[in-house]
């Protein structure tokens, strides 16, 4: 009977599991149209309209090119956040011998740098242990039961974006809410001009029935993820993930801001650098937070020394 009530349980995760995923697509579906309209209404309605009262090409190339600038960063960050693995153990972590490593095995196991060659050995016993992965779980990694998956430095799993936010697309994911936010504050503002004065009166006749329901959806979407941008830099600047703020978990905040920011970011140095597109390295590889944990962890270059052993034996 606990055999079947473990399969029905498993079956109903998998359904849920699906499911949401469906929604994902669904969600990211959505967001694509959303963001044609708004990028349409602002090209062929804001801008047109401020053409015809003005009639100053320097001020509508200046404007259209800083709502494009922004258009650009929201649909660069969300594509990155939909590409980008947020990291799983699964990427850094080797079976040993191809066995599968016990919680109470001690023997130290292969660790993968991501985006290099070299391989250390970590001791297991300076590591939790994940049963549904069979594989190391480092600080600051959960186990994610709709990727199925245990995710580095997890965040959240976001349905808008079909995966979940983790150690390696946490930055675009906080990137993409903020070039949202400014970008719908920016039309917001050239869109309310537009509605209470009097000079854009007799030219709103040529705009498209999309402008009604982009202007006042550009205010919400303002609002509403202002609050949501907000508190994510919030987040980012104490050092903590979502989940780590709910188990009250500070053990990772460093003493300056502009720290807990390169841990998400990369070696920044400035706002600039820090709203700017780009893909550079992170300072962490997932699972190593600090130098002082180094030690903890007890990294040798074993492997490295063993293959040298063996290239001496072999010549």
């Amino acid at each position: 009977m606990n055999k079947l009530n473990r399969n029905e349980k498993r079956k109903i995760k998998q359904i849920y599991s699906l499911a949401l995923k469906f929604v994902g697509i669904l969600l990211i579906g959505f967001f694509m149209v959303l963001y044609y309209f708004i990028v349409y209404s602002f090209i062929y309605d804001t801008m047109l309209l401020y053409y015809l009262v003005y009639r100053n090409k320097v001020l509508i190339i200046v404007l259209m090119l800083i709502g494009l600038i922004e258009a650009f960063n929201v649909i660069f960050n969300y594509g990155l956040v939909l590409i980008v693995s947020p990291g799983f153990t699964s990427d850094i972590f080797i079976k040993k011998d191809d066995k599968v490593e016990g919680p109470f095995i001690y023997d130290p196991i292969k660790c993968q740098f991501n985006k290099s060659q070299i391989a250390i050995k970590l001791d297991q016993s300076t590591l939790k242990y994940c049963d549904k992965c069979c594989l190391p779980k480092p600080q600051r990694t959960h186990h994610c039961s709709i990727c199925n998956k245990c995710v580095l430095k997890m965040d959240h799993h976001c349905p808008w974006v079909g995966q979940c936010v983790g150690h390696q697309n946490h930055r675009y994911f906080i990137l993409f809410l903020t070039h949202i936010v400014i970008g719908t504050f920016y039309i917001s503002i050239l869109n309310l001009n537009i509605v209470m004065s009097n000079q854009f009166q007799e030219y709103r006749v040529q705009q498209s029935k999309a402008f009604s329901l982009v202007w006042p959806l550009n205010i919400s979407l303002f609002f509403m993820l202002s609050a949501f941008s907000g508190w994510n830099w919030y987040l980012a600047m104490k050092g903590m993930t979502t989940l780590e703020f709910w188990d009250k978990n500070d053990a990772f905040k460093k003493s300056k801001r502009i720290q807990n920011l390169q841990q998400i970011f990369g070696k920044v140095k400035n706002w600039i650098e820090i709203l700017s597109p780009s893909v550079r390295d992170l300072p962490s590889n997932g699972v190593i937070w600090y130098d002082t944990q180094i030690e903890h962890l007890n990294v040798l270059n074993e492997l490295q020394q063993e293959e040298e052993d063996d290239e001496e034996m072999i010549n």
